[in-house]
C-alpha cells in the first residue's frame, strides 16, 4: 500500500503542485489526534488489545507513560474531557505500573527514574494524582546521578527531566540536585569540545549531551555554558563531517532521530536559533537535504521513523521560514493520512513498524506519531499553540 501511495505521488505531472495542494489546518490534524485517543479510551479496543497490562517496558517508553506525556505536552484545554477522565481512572487503579516485569532500576530518562519522575510531574499537572509533599519518591530517586553522561540513560536525561520538574514550584531539593547534575555534564567535558562519549548521536552521543544543554540555555540563560555548548558544537561539527568525508557522495541521512544524522540536525537548528551562525544552519540543511524528500520508509516511528523525521522538519520550518522543510513535515502528514487503519468506529490509528500488536509507545508507537502531529499542529497556528509547555524534543 505504501508503495501505491509513494507511486500515485511521483505520477503526478507537477509535485509541486501536489505539495501546494494539501498542506493541512488546524483542525485537520487536530481530527487525527482526537481520533486515536478516542480509539485509546473505546471499551472494544481495551477489551480486545489490553495495552497496558503486558508491557514490561520502563519510564517513557511505558507505553501508559508515553500517553500521559503526550496528553501532558497537548494539555487539558486541548484535550476530550472524557479522555482526561478515563486516564484519571486508569491511573488510579494501576498505581506502580512502571516496573512492571522490571527488576533491576535504571537512572535514564527514555527507560528509567528520571522518565518516570518525569510522568508523574505530567500527572500531577493533569490533576491524576494528588500534588505530594514532600516530593515523590520518584524525584528523590535523582539525587543519585547515573554512572554515563548520555541523554537515554545517564546524566544529560537526569538533567533534562529536572529541568522539566523544576518548572513547577516548591521543588527547592530539586534544584540542589540539577546543579550537581549540570555541573558534571561541564567538568567532563574535555579541552576540544567533546565528552567522554564514543558515539555523535542523540541517544548516547555528544548530540544528546548538546541538546540538553540548549535547551538549559534557552529555559535559563546562562553565560557558564555558552562556550562549553559552542566548543562542543565545534567538535561535533568536526567530527561529523569528518566521517562524512569517508562515506560515498551519495549516502543518504539516516533519519533516525535519536540513533541518526536527523537528531544531529536537531541541535544545530536549535543552536542557528540561539546563535544566529550559518555554519549550523547550513551543517542542518545539508543533513535533511540528503534525505529524500518523499521517503518510502515502513518505519513510523518517533525514534527512528518517519514521525521523528517529521518533527525535525517542522522545527526546521519553524526557525528558517525556509517552505521545503513544512512541505516535507506536509507531505509525511499526509502519508500518515493515508496509511492510517480505522477500526469499525472510524477511530485511526498506525502500526508503525509492520510488526504484530498495538504499540503506543512515545519512541516506538503510536505516541510518537501524536507527538509529531501536535508539533504540527502548533506550527500551522503559532498564535493558537497546541505545545505550551517545556518538553524534551
Amino acid at each position: 500500500m505504501l508503495d501505491e501511495i509513494i507511486l500515485d505521488g511521483n505520477s503526478t505531472e507537477d509535485n509541486q503542485n501536489v505539495k501546494e495542494q494539501i498542506k493541512p489546518n488546524y483542525s485537520d490534524v487536530e481530527h487525527m489526534i482526537t481520533s486515536y485517543f478516542r480509539l485509546l479510551i473505546s471499551k472494544h479496543f481495551n477489551e480486545t488489545i489490553d495495552p497496558y497490562n503486558t508491557d514490561a517496558r520502563t519510564g517513557l517508553a511505558h507505553s501508559l507513560h508515553s500517553i500521559v506525556y503526550v496528553i501532558s505536552v497537548y494539555g487539558r484545554d486541548n484535550m476530550l474531557g472524557t479522555v482526561l477522565s478515563y486516564f484519571k481512572k486508569l491511573i488510579k487503579k494501576r498505581p506502580g505500573s512502571m516496573y512492571m516485569g522490571y527488576s533491576e532500576r535504571q537512572p535514564g530518562l527514555f527507560c528509567g527514574d528520571a522518565g518516570y519522575a518525569l510522568v508523574q510531574c505530567c500527572e500531577q499537572q493533569l490533576g491524576f494524582i494528588e500534588i505530594r509533599k514532600p516530593l515523590p519518591q520518584s524525584y528523590l530517586r535523582l539525587r543519585t546521578t547515573a554512572d554515563c553522561l548520555d541523554l537515554a540513560n545517564g546524566v544529560a536525561g537526569q538533567a533534562l527531566a529536572t529541568l522539566i520538574l523544576l518548572q513547577q514550584p516548591g521543588n527547592e531539593l530539586l534544584e540542589k540536585y540539577f546543579k550537581v547534575m549540570l555541573q558534571t555534564i561541564l567538568d567532563q567535558q574535555a579541552a576540544d569540545g567533546s565528552w567522554p562519549l564514543d558515539q555523535l548521536r542523540l541517544a548516547d552521543g555528544i548530540s544528546g549531551i548538546l541538546h540538553f544543554l540548549l535547551k538549559y540555555n534557552q529555559l535559563r540563560p546562562d553565560e557558564s555554558v555558552i562556550e562549553p555548548i559552542w566548543n562542543g558544537l565545534d567538535f561535533l561539527m568536526q567530527k561529523y563531517k569528518q566521517q562524512q568525508a569517508t562515506e560515498s557522495d551519495n549516502t543518504t541521512a539516516d533519519l533516525s532521530l535519536i540513533g541518526g544524522s536527523t537528531g544531529i540536525a536537531l541541535v544545530f537548528l536549535q543552536a542557528y536559533e540561539q546563535y544566529m551562525n550559518p555554519e549550523y544552519l547550513e551543517l542542518a540543511e545539508d543533513i535533511l537535504s540528503r534525505i529524500n524528500p518523499m521517503p518510502a520508509n515502513y518505519d513510523f516511528s518517533l525514534e527512528s521513523g518517519l514521525a521523528g523525521l517529521g518533527l525535525v522538519y517542522v522545527e526546521a520550518a519553524r526557525i528558517t521560514r525556509n517552505i521545503i522543510w513544512e512541505e516535507r513535515a506536509v507531505w509525511i502528514y499526509h502519508l500518515f493520512e493515508a496509511v492510517r487503519i480505522e477500526n469499525k468506529d472510524y477511530n485511526r490509528y498506525w502500526n508503525p513498524k509492520g510488526l504484530t500488536g498495538h504499540d503506543i509507545g512515545l519512541f516506538s508507537g503510536n505516541a510518537g506519531i501524536l507527538y509529531f502531529l501536535i508539533k504540527l499542529q502548533s506550527y500551522l497556528d503559532p498564535d493558537n499553540p497546541s505545545i505550551t509547555a517545556f518538553t524534551i524534543f
